[in-house]
Protein backbone atom coordinates (compact mmCIF):
# COMPACT_ATOMS: atom_id res chain seq x y z
CA UNK A 1 0.00 0.00 0.00
CA UNK A 2 2.87 2.66 0.59
CA UNK A 3 3.92 1.89 -2.74
CA UNK A 4 0.52 4.06 -3.99
CA UNK A 5 1.49 7.36 -1.99
CA UNK A 6 4.47 8.49 -0.28
CA UNK A 7 6.53 11.10 0.56
CA UNK A 8 8.49 12.54 -2.67
CA UNK A 9 10.46 15.39 -4.45
CA UNK A 10 13.10 13.91 -6.02
CA UNK A 11 16.04 15.42 -6.85
CA UNK A 12 16.82 15.23 -10.45
CA UNK A 13 19.84 16.81 -12.32
CA UNK A 14 19.13 20.99 -12.72
CA UNK A 15 20.57 21.01 -16.25
CA UNK A 16 17.62 18.86 -17.67
CA UNK A 17 15.13 21.83 -16.51
CA UNK A 18 17.53 24.24 -17.47
CA UNK A 19 17.70 23.29 -21.35
CA UNK A 20 13.78 22.75 -21.21
CA UNK A 21 13.32 26.01 -20.67
CA UNK A 22 16.03 27.95 -22.41
CA UNK A 23 15.16 30.44 -25.06
CA UNK A 24 18.08 30.79 -27.27
CA UNK A 25 20.83 32.69 -25.33
CA UNK A 26 18.47 34.90 -23.68
CA UNK A 27 16.84 34.26 -19.71
CA UNK A 28 13.70 36.64 -19.22
CA UNK A 29 12.37 37.85 -16.04
CA UNK A 30 10.16 35.18 -15.75
CA UNK A 31 12.17 32.45 -16.67
CA UNK A 32 14.87 33.37 -13.42
CA UNK A 33 11.25 33.59 -11.06
CA UNK A 34 10.89 30.46 -12.43
CA UNK A 35 14.29 28.58 -11.95
CA UNK A 36 14.26 29.97 -8.67
CA UNK A 37 11.27 28.57 -7.70
CA UNK A 38 12.38 25.09 -8.68
CA UNK A 39 15.81 25.49 -6.75
CA UNK A 40 13.91 26.12 -3.88
CA UNK A 41 11.53 23.43 -4.09
CA UNK A 42 14.69 20.48 -4.58
CA UNK A 43 16.06 22.08 -0.89
CA UNK A 44 12.71 21.31 0.30
CA UNK A 45 12.31 18.13 2.09
CA UNK A 46 9.44 15.71 1.61
CA UNK A 47 6.09 15.74 4.27
CA UNK A 48 6.39 12.49 6.60
CA UNK A 49 3.45 10.33 6.58
CA UNK A 50 1.51 9.58 9.50
CA UNK A 51 -0.83 6.62 10.06
CA UNK A 52 -3.35 5.75 13.13
CA UNK A 53 -4.91 2.67 13.21
CA UNK A 54 -7.24 1.27 16.41
CA UNK A 55 -6.91 -2.00 17.68
CA UNK A 56 -7.38 -5.02 15.18
CA UNK A 57 -11.04 -5.93 15.52
CA UNK A 58 -13.09 -8.23 13.90
CA UNK A 59 -15.07 -7.30 10.86
CA UNK A 60 -17.79 -8.30 8.29
CA UNK A 61 -16.51 -10.03 5.37
CA UNK A 62 -18.19 -6.35 3.10
CA UNK A 63 -18.92 -3.65 3.71
CA UNK A 64 -21.59 -0.98 3.46
CA UNK A 65 -20.70 2.50 2.27
CA UNK A 66 -22.80 5.13 4.25
CA UNK A 67 -20.74 8.21 3.49
CA UNK A 68 -18.01 9.51 1.70
CA UNK A 69 -17.11 13.42 1.74
CA UNK A 70 -13.95 15.53 0.67
CA UNK A 71 -13.25 18.73 1.03
CA UNK A 72 -10.44 20.54 -0.73
CA UNK A 73 -7.97 23.25 0.34
CA UNK A 74 -5.00 25.74 -1.77
CA UNK A 75 -2.90 28.46 -0.95
CA UNK A 76 -2.89 29.68 -4.48
CA UNK A 77 -5.97 31.22 -6.20
CA UNK A 78 -4.89 30.10 -9.76
CA UNK A 79 -5.94 31.82 -13.32
CA UNK A 80 -6.54 28.37 -14.58
CA UNK A 81 -10.34 26.10 -13.78
CA UNK A 82 -8.97 22.65 -12.02
CA UNK A 83 -11.35 20.31 -10.48
CA UNK A 84 -13.75 21.74 -8.22
CA UNK A 85 -14.09 20.82 -4.85
CA UNK A 86 -17.60 18.65 -5.65
CA UNK A 87 -16.00 16.93 -9.05
CA UNK A 88 -12.98 15.98 -6.97
CA UNK A 89 -15.39 14.49 -4.10
CA UNK A 90 -17.33 13.12 -6.63
CA UNK A 91 -14.91 10.87 -8.66
CA UNK A 92 -13.12 9.49 -5.55
CA UNK A 93 -16.67 8.17 -4.74
CA UNK A 94 -17.05 6.61 -7.87
CA UNK A 95 -13.86 5.14 -7.72
CA UNK A 96 -13.94 3.99 -4.01
CA UNK A 97 -16.95 2.36 -4.98
CA UNK A 98 -16.09 0.90 -8.19
CA UNK A 99 -13.02 -0.54 -6.66
CA UNK A 100 -14.90 -2.16 -3.62
CA UNK A 101 -17.23 -3.41 -5.85
CA UNK A 102 -14.80 -4.80 -8.44
CA UNK A 103 -12.80 -6.35 -5.14
CA UNK A 104 -16.34 -8.03 -3.82
CA UNK A 105 -16.28 -5.82 -0.94
CA UNK A 106 -19.14 -3.61 -1.24
CA UNK A 107 -22.84 -5.18 0.06
CA UNK A 108 -26.41 -4.00 0.87
CA UNK A 109 -27.12 -6.24 3.97
CA UNK A 110 -28.16 -4.47 6.55
CA UNK A 111 -26.03 -6.49 8.92
CA UNK A 112 -22.76 -6.10 7.46
CA UNK A 113 -20.38 -3.05 9.38
CA UNK A 114 -20.85 0.34 7.97
CA UNK A 115 -17.72 2.75 6.57
CA UNK A 116 -17.92 6.30 6.70
CA UNK A 117 -15.15 8.09 4.66
CA UNK A 118 -13.65 11.37 5.53
CA UNK A 119 -10.74 12.60 2.80
CA UNK A 120 -9.09 16.28 2.40
CA UNK A 121 -6.62 16.57 -0.92
CA UNK A 122 -4.90 19.90 -0.41
CA UNK A 123 -4.12 21.27 -3.78
CA UNK A 124 -0.71 22.37 -4.10
CA UNK A 125 1.20 24.50 -6.52
CA UNK A 126 4.86 25.17 -8.10
CA UNK A 127 6.34 27.77 -6.24
CA UNK A 128 3.11 28.36 -3.59
CA UNK A 129 5.90 28.31 -0.66
CA UNK A 130 7.95 30.73 -2.62
CA UNK A 131 7.54 34.29 -3.04
CA UNK A 132 6.68 32.58 -6.82
CA UNK A 133 3.42 30.97 -6.39
CA UNK A 134 2.49 29.55 -10.40
CA UNK A 135 -0.43 28.16 -11.03
CA UNK A 136 1.29 24.95 -12.36
CA UNK A 137 0.14 21.75 -10.54
CA UNK A 138 2.87 20.28 -7.81
CA UNK A 139 2.18 17.05 -6.05
CA UNK A 140 -1.05 17.04 -3.51
CA UNK A 141 -1.13 15.94 0.31
CA UNK A 142 -3.88 13.86 1.07
CA UNK A 143 -5.88 12.95 4.89
CA UNK A 144 -8.10 10.45 5.24
CA UNK A 145 -10.26 8.92 7.63
CA UNK A 146 -12.19 5.90 7.71
CA UNK A 147 -14.86 4.96 10.70
CA UNK A 148 -16.08 1.38 10.75
CA UNK A 149 -19.28 1.17 12.69
CA UNK A 150 -21.46 -1.86 13.76
CA UNK A 151 -24.75 -0.31 14.13
CA UNK A 152 -24.13 2.89 16.10
CA UNK A 153 -20.68 1.07 17.83
CA UNK A 154 -17.78 2.08 16.33
CA UNK A 155 -15.73 -0.25 15.78
CA UNK A 156 -12.13 1.11 14.87
CA UNK A 157 -11.14 3.81 12.64
CA UNK A 158 -8.18 4.26 10.06
CA UNK A 159 -6.28 7.91 9.89
CA UNK A 160 -3.91 8.59 7.40
CA UNK A 161 -1.97 11.77 7.35
CA UNK A 162 0.20 14.07 5.40
CA UNK A 163 0.26 11.67 2.01
CA UNK A 164 2.21 12.72 -0.97
CA UNK A 165 1.62 11.60 -4.36
CA UNK A 166 4.82 9.88 -5.96
CA UNK A 167 5.66 10.32 -9.37
CA UNK A 168 8.22 9.36 -11.34
CA UNK A 169 10.98 10.73 -13.58
CA UNK A 170 9.24 11.86 -16.29
CA UNK A 171 6.93 13.21 -13.79
CA UNK A 172 8.79 14.82 -11.77
CA UNK A 173 10.19 16.57 -14.59
CA UNK A 174 7.33 17.77 -15.51
CA UNK A 175 6.25 19.32 -12.46
CA UNK A 176 9.66 21.36 -12.05
CA UNK A 177 8.97 22.22 -15.46
CA UNK A 178 5.75 23.64 -14.71
CA UNK A 179 4.01 21.89 -17.37
CA UNK A 180 1.42 20.13 -15.17
CA UNK A 181 -1.76 23.28 -16.22
CA UNK A 182 -4.77 21.18 -17.41
CA UNK A 183 -7.72 19.76 -15.68
CA UNK A 184 -6.93 16.83 -16.47
CA UNK A 185 -3.60 16.83 -15.14
CA UNK A 186 -5.40 16.07 -11.76
CA UNK A 187 -7.03 13.08 -12.55
CA UNK A 188 -3.83 10.54 -11.40
CA UNK A 189 -3.74 12.52 -8.29
CA UNK A 190 -7.18 11.44 -7.63
CA UNK A 191 -7.12 7.99 -9.06
CA UNK A 192 -4.05 7.38 -6.64
CA UNK A 193 -5.80 8.76 -3.88
CA UNK A 194 -9.30 6.34 -4.49
CA UNK A 195 -6.66 3.74 -4.22
CA UNK A 196 -4.98 4.12 -1.39
CA UNK A 197 -8.44 4.71 0.62
CA UNK A 198 -9.41 0.90 -0.72
CA UNK A 199 -5.99 -0.36 0.11
CA UNK A 200 -6.53 0.60 4.04
CA UNK A 201 -10.27 -0.89 3.79
CA UNK A 202 -8.90 -4.03 2.02
CA UNK A 203 -6.02 -4.23 4.88
CA UNK A 204 -9.18 -4.69 7.63
CA UNK A 205 -9.63 -8.17 6.27
CA UNK A 206 -6.14 -8.75 7.09
CA UNK A 207 -6.39 -8.22 10.49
Amino acid sequence: MGDVLETAYRSLPIIWFFEGIKKGNKWDMKTIKLITVVLIMLSIAGCASNREVKPMVKTSEKFRVDKITLSVSQKTIPDIKYHSESEIQGLVKRQVMKLLEDKDLLTNQADANTLIINAKYMRNFVGDKTPFPTDSLAYPHYDYEIKVLDGAKELTTITRKNLTFHGGVAMNLMVMAGRLRKKTDENVFIDAFSKEIVASIEELKIQ
